[in-house]
């Protein structure tokens, strides 16, 4: 395999439109050795700012739900009308050796091969949340190599997936018709980040479970309240083999990215707040799971067993002992 690419080398690719540079920079970004770190940040300072901002749009659902074949179907559509789409599918790690399980990359062989989109699955890195650990680096590199609307494909594990809220400018959820998931996505709270819900599968024999399950959406309880301010949350039948149902999600969230172009700094600073905290915990853990007093303190604690109890004195003991070695 060929070494990769110095950073300002990088840097020119992505400029240039070259996706395997772009690959490439994505790669450096995932990688958690401090080598490729250090020359991940020396990209980003050659890249600069953006020379326009990136619309995201956050995609989650259901295993099953029909995440990526509604993702491939919008994604050309909008490639049609002239918008350069990039699409970041996070994928459960593989317990072999921590990189994607599933590749939605192969589910989406028309829009991967289409020129004016980039399509990357990327690993969670079993991080809680939806999301990969370099998701939002990902999507600032997508911006920066020019990527104009840029869809962030979560894991699909249900009621966890809250952090893509972090870093989309507008959230998708994905339901299926009759599968049980209307009232119980609301029980959840899943519902609570979302900004449009949509039911899929809105044609043929599954047309009436699909309006179904809509109304009982529509009518559940504060199911109006949005998180983000000034809105009301939406609920839209979709199909991706009815073009009009199609054509109409696709024109509420382009209403959407016109009326937040205004809002759109303060929500960038937000969300670069949230990808220092995030990139924060990784670190603390990191730190805190090969310290050799964390280890020994979680031996001492198994060799409790059967009597202990809860493991909430051992950790305030632990944290004490870690706090006096770092003063």
């Amino acid at each position: 395999m060929n070494p990769t690419p110095s950073p300002h080398a990088l840097a020119e690719g992505m400029r240039r439109g070259d996706r395997t540079a772009l690959a490439r920079a994505i790669t450096l970004v995932e990688s958690t050795r401090e080598a490729d770190q250090d020359a991940a940040a020396v990209l980003f300072d050659h890249l600069g700012p953006p020379a326009a901002p990136s619309f995201r749009l956050g995609v989650t659902g259901a295993p099953g739900v029909g995440k990526s074949t509604f993702i491939e179907a919008l994604g050309l559509r909008l490639c049609q009308q002239g918008r350069r789409v990039a699409v970041l599918a996070i994928d459960p790690s593989s317990p072999a050796n921590g990189g994607s399980l599933l590749g939605d990359k192969t589910r989406m062989d028309g829009l991967s091969h289409h020129p004016a989109a980039y399509v990357r699955p990327s690993p969670s890195a079993d991080l809680l949340g939806g999301i990969g650990a370099a998701t939002s680096a990902a999507v600032r590199l997508c911006e920066a190599a020019g990527y104009d609307f840029i869809l962030i494909e979560t894991v699909g594990i249900g009621q966890s997936e809250r952090h893509v809220a972090d870093i989309a400018d507008l959230v998708l959820l994905l339901v299926d018709p009759g599968g049980g998931d209307g009232l119980q996505a609301v029980k959840r709270g899943l519902i609570e980040y979302a900004d449009i819900i949509a039911v899929t599968k809105c044609d043929g024999e599954l047309r009436t479970q699909a309006e179904h399950t809509l109304a009982e959406f529509t009518h559940a309880p504060s199911s109006y309240v949005s998180r983000l301010p000034g809105s009301r949350r939406e609920f839209l039948p979709v199909s991706v083999h009815d073009a009009a149902l199609l054509s109409a999600l696709h024109d509420r969230v382009t209403a959407f990215e016109q009326s937040a172009l205004h809002h759109l700094p303060d929500r960038r600073r937000a969300q670069v707040a949230v990808e220092f905290k995030l990139a924060l915990e990784q670190a603390v853990m990191k730190w805190l799971k090969g310290h050799p007093v964390v280890a020994a303190h979680a031996q001492a604690f198994a060799a409790q067993w059967p009597q202990h109890g809860l493991p909430t004195a051992m950790v305030r003991q632990t944290m004490d002992r870690l706090l006096t070695a770092t003063d």
